[in-house]
């Protein structure tokens, strides 16, 4: 079977960004009870707003035009993205530096957001990483360095732990350590992934009207992608602000907490999934083999391979967060079993989601994230406004997940031909 695996070119590729991903995934794990002892709730609801707005910022300051990197026929037009994704996001960056430094009191006040709030200048830090380790992770795929790409996960996790650990250590533990801690890790994948790639931009150098023309080739990314990643990840996003403003800043904690332990090891074996699935659906759609029927025998085997966990998360999370994080961390559980339906519907999802791009069927999805942001905010306004309890609330944000992720995988399977 082992020698099958190694033979079948995709299966080997999903294999080496897995491994990377599963050793990845087991650190934060590991140390998660030791941070939520050295780390209050309180701190988790800051991290969470930086998080979430760096990432949702990303999503619009590169255009987009990372998400055509794979596309082209040619490496040297691949690399050419790269930059102009990077030259974007540099100048999203200093702008969104402006509107902090014009608005940080009003942006504190509304977040609720205690001290000299001077942290919110890291936000367009992380901006400019962020984006520079998706683009150099997308060009790396590209070029079939999956195991570049496993490793750089491994030492992404292994420094951003260390920092957070050490840090609360050293008795220095606050919202602030645990931004630094993140940063630490991405700011080290940036300079691996990138230096990596240097052979590449030594031959392919950036040429203006060959940029130019690219970007009027792939101006749909700009005009349906930026604004379907803002409004998806924005809709995800919505209970780091709307609990923290409904509520108070220790339940927003202990979401954030529990999200962050459960999301980081899904997002690392779902986007190995995805990243190789992303190239080889672009080559089989260049082909004209990219069929329902490919789909629908792959979507099956991760089905098969991933109930029997979720299953289990599922029923063992209220009774195992107390215990393991301590006493203070116990009601985390409970958030974590009304959410982990629409976790497991997204994670299945998450291979699909480059569909509507390769297939350049960005309008449709538009109109999905515009109604989809529309029922999220809807269900953590109801779930305060009319029961005043958080438990409620997260059930209809679970509640939406769950059904419009079915939705899409409906709409997905209609793009594709018979």
């Amino acid at each position: 079977m082992l020698k099958r695996w190694r033979q079948n070119e995709f299966l080997s590729n999903v294999a080496i960004l897995f491994s990377g991903s599963t050793v990845a995934q087991a650190i934060p794990i590991l140390i998660a009870p030791l941070l939520s002892r050295l780390y209050l709730p309180d701190y988790f609801a800051e991290l969470a707003v930086f998080v979430s707005s760096y990432t949702i910022l990303s999503l619009a300051a590169g255009f987009r035009y990372d998400m055509a990197i794979m596309l082209p026929k040619t490496h040297r037009e691949g690399v050419t993205l790269f930059f102009i994704t990077n030259i974007l996001t540099l100048t999203t960056a200093l702008i969104s530096a402006v509107v902090i430094f014009l608005f940080k009191d009003v942006i504190q006040n509304v977040f609720k957001l205690e001290g000299n709030g001077n942290w919110l200048y890291l936000i367009p830090v992380a901006l400019i990483v962020k984006n520079l380790v998706q683009s150099a992770f997308i060009l790396n795929n590209r070029l079939k360095k999956f195991k570049r790409v496993a490793k750089s996960k491994v030492y992404q996790t292994i420094i951003s732990s260390g920092v957070t650990v050490g840090l609360g250590l050293a008795g220095q533990a606050s919202g602030l350590s645990l931004m630094a801690g993140k940063l630490s890790g991405l700011l080290q994948n940036a300079f691996y992934l990138t230096y990596r790639l240097k052979g590449e931009f030594k031959k392919h150098r950036y040429n203006r009207r060959e940029a130019r023309t690219l970007m009027k080739r792939y101006r749909f990314f700009p005009f349906f992608s930026v604004p379907n990643g803002f409004l998806n990840t924005l809709s995800v996003q919505l209970p780091s602000y709307l609990l923290l403003a409904y509520f108070d800043k220790n339940i927003a904690g202990l979401y954030a907490f529990s999200y962050r332990l459960i999301i980081a090891p899904l997002n690392l074996i779902a986007q190995s999934l995805r990243d190789v699935y992303f190239q080889r659906l672009a080559e089989r759609h260049n082909e004209g083999t990219l069929t329902r029927k490919l789909l629908r025998v792959n979507y099956l085997k991760v089905f098969r391979v991933s109930i029997a966990p979720f299953i289990i998360g599922f029923l063992a999370a209220p009774y195992v967060f107390g215990p393991v994080f301590g006493a203070r961390w116990a009601e985390a559980g409970v958030y974590v079993q009304i959410i982990t339906p629409w976790l497991f519907m997204t994670f299945m999802n998450m291979p699909l989601t480059t569909l509507p791009a390769i297939l350049n069927k960005q309008h449709v999805l538009l109109v999905y994230n515009t109604f989809l942001v529309i029922f999220r905010f809807l269900a953590l306004w109801g779930g305060y406004t009319f029961f005043k309890d958080v438990h409620a609330t997260l059930i209809l944000f679970s509640a939406v997940g769950v059904l419009f992720n079915l939705i899409y995988l409906k709409l997905v399977f209609k793009m594709v031909s018979a």
